[in-house]
């Protein structure tokens, strides 16, 4: 079922957030552009990206020093165990002196308590001494046993404090990145080095949120290198992150590889083709939807009765969340076009230009940056700082109806 809602040239729902229904007389029927909203199926897109590890581990020291080795750098490969880099043993030496020290004081002192118990108790047994004696005796012995088993437990733990002297590598990879120096101090547990695995490596790309939601895990996909286009893999769409980077309106999506060759190297600049359609969806630009009561709304526009009311069939002024079928037109936001002149008038060319380019002529992102030969990204980044200033501007402007 078609539906049409409003684009305005800029994402301003809060224009309608002062409407005052007890007004008399009625505001004058002011003109409204809008578009159908209609199902569509999604066209095939090609997006850049970049060859990355799928298993890292960013290893770091498990007690405090300075660092006096660096056995490797950014891009050495390591095997399993290869030391990567040493911090000062001096201090953990001593530490390992000192619980040694403490073993044999505590083992001296079990000795001894062990002497006197036994003489204790054939002192005891001659009728010499009281039995209290012998008690006190058995009760010293304990004493330095435990003392004994608790130097032992230092010591064990002062020798495997001293191991971790040394930082070494827990599986066969590639060094990424190296974040200290030789002479820095670092602390436990502070990230000093990168390791990457190379035998599970997958494409990973930032696609724009309204393309990511036509995206599933298993989508096919072509990976192409950027230097090479004629070598290609096969993929599926592994993870889309959920989370929307708020500058660029952008999700980021990891592609596993099909047993790519080795010259899909890590950090290789690569280009993603989409080889099927996605399902046909109904889709509503976030600008023409608005917040009220806690809820997501849309402007209804009754073509018939040339009316305005909120997504509701029975009550226009309802605030109640649509149970009906898709609304016939959904509204924005309403303005003369006075006021939209105005507006785009007073905008910094670079940003009425790539209005026009969006929301006139309906061109999508990939269409615009092909246009004006800069990236995706700045393409969104851009029409969003537009988009801004446009609100500001016909907030403004006499003649917008609020």
């Amino acid at each position: 079922m078609k539906s049409t809602y409003a684009v305005l040239l800029l994402s301003g729902a809060a224009l309608l957030g002062g409407c005052d229904s007890t007004s008399s007389p009625p505001p004058p029927v002011r003109p409204v552009l809008s578009a159908v909203a209609q199902q569509q199926t999604s066209p095939l897109y090609t997006f850049a990206g970049t060859i990355e590890p799928r298993y890292t581990a960013n290893l770091a020291f498990r007690v405090l020093g300075r660092v006096i080795e660096r056995d490797v750098k950014a891009g050495d490969n390591v095997k399993k165990g290869a030391r990567l880099a040493a911090l000062d043993p001096v201090p953990l030496d001593l530490a390992v002196k000192d619980a040694r020290a403490g073993l044999a004081n505590a083992e001296a002192r079990l000795a001894n308590a062990l002497a006197t118990e036994r003489r204790r108790r054939t002192l005891l047994e001659e009728g010499h001494v009281p039995p209290q004696q012998l008690e006190a005796a058995e009760q010293a012995r304990q004493a330095a046993e435990a003392a004994v088993t608790q130097a032992r437990s230092a010591l064990d733990k002062a020798i495997e404090q001293r191991s971790y002297a040394e930082l070494s590598a827990e599986f066969d990879g590639v060094v990424t990145a190296v974040d200290f120096e030789v002479g820095q101090v670092v602390t436990a547990g502070q990230p000093v080095i990168t390791v990457a695995r190379p035998d599970i490596r997958e494409a990973v790309i930032d696609v724009p949120d309204d393309v990511a939601a036509n995206l599933v895990e298993g989508t096919p996909f072509q990976v192409a290198l950027l230097i090479a286009p004629s070598m290609r893999v096969n993929g599926r769409v592994r993870e889309i992150t959920p989370r929307v980077d708020p500058l660029t309106r952008s999700q980021r999506v990891k592609i596993a590889l099909d047993d790519p060759p080795e010259d899909f190297r890590l950090g290789t600049n690569i280009t993603a083709y989409a080889t099927a359609q996605t399902a046909g969806q109904i889709s509503i630009p976030a600008a023409a939807l608005f917040e009220q009561d806690g809820k997501q709304r849309v402007w209804v526009v009754d073509p018939a009765a040339k009316t305005v009311s909120l997504d509701d069939e029975d009550d226009p002024q309802s605030v109640s969340p649509s149970t009906t079928e898709t609304p016939e037109s959904i509204l924005l936001a309403r303005a003369d076009q006075d006021a939209i002149q105005t507006a785009l008038q007073r905008l910094p060319v670079a940003h009425r230009e790539i209005i026009l380019l969006c929301d006139v002529e309906e061109m999508s992102y990939r269409e615009i940056a092909e246009a004006l030969t800069i990236p995706i990204g700045t393409v969104m980044s851009r029409l969003a700082r537009a988009r801004k200033a446009m609100r500001g501007l016909l907030a403004g402007v006499q003649g917008v109806q609020r």
